[in-house]
């Protein structure tokens, strides 16, 4: 849904932004094949922190009934 979009495009962003993990060696490709690498690197990156952070939460114990008071 859209919290969703908005989540991933944050997360992508924030990212980009700050290149962690060796992104920014990416970027030393040529021409714009080094900004296209480290946009994908960034997203791909992304995606997987937004479909693993449920499980790491589960895996911690952590659930939203814990967190917010929320029964699901």
């Amino acid at each position: 849904g859209p919290v969703g979009i908005f989540l991933g495009f944050f997360v992508f962003r924030v990212l980009d932004v700050l290149k962690p993990f060796g992104i920014r060696r990416l970027e030393r490709h040529p021409g714009g094949m080094g900004v296209m690498a480290d946009d994908l690197a960034a997203a791909v990156l992304g995606g997987l922190a937004l479909r693993s952070w449920p499980w790491i939460f589960y895996a911690v114990g952590w659930t939203l009934s814990r967190l917010f008071g929320i029964e699901i």
